[in-house]
């Protein structure tokens, strides 16, 4: 049951991250022209970085956590 609980985590730090590339990715092209920059789309690019931004790091507290946790556990026996 911990390692499906880890590997959400890990779940969550690589969509994060995912989520923030590809927002970084197309404000890039909007700023360069490639794409149509408009008020609704960079709020939805804002959007998606800080969406990633909250779930990686969501992430990586619980991942971290787990393995405190997991770390007392071992040291109490």
């Amino acid at each position: 049951m911990a390692k499906l609980s880890l590997e959400k985590e890990k779940l969550e730090i690589v969509s994060g991250f995912l989520l923030m590339f590809l927002s970084f990715s197309l404000t890039f092209l909007a700023v360069i022209k490639a794409v149509e920059s408009n008020i609704t789309l960079m709020f939805l690019f804002y959007s998606m970085s800080l969406i990633g931004l909250i779930v990686g790091l969501h992430g990586l507290y619980t991942l971290i956590l787990a393995k405190r946790l997991s770390e007392e556990h071992q040291t109490r026996r």
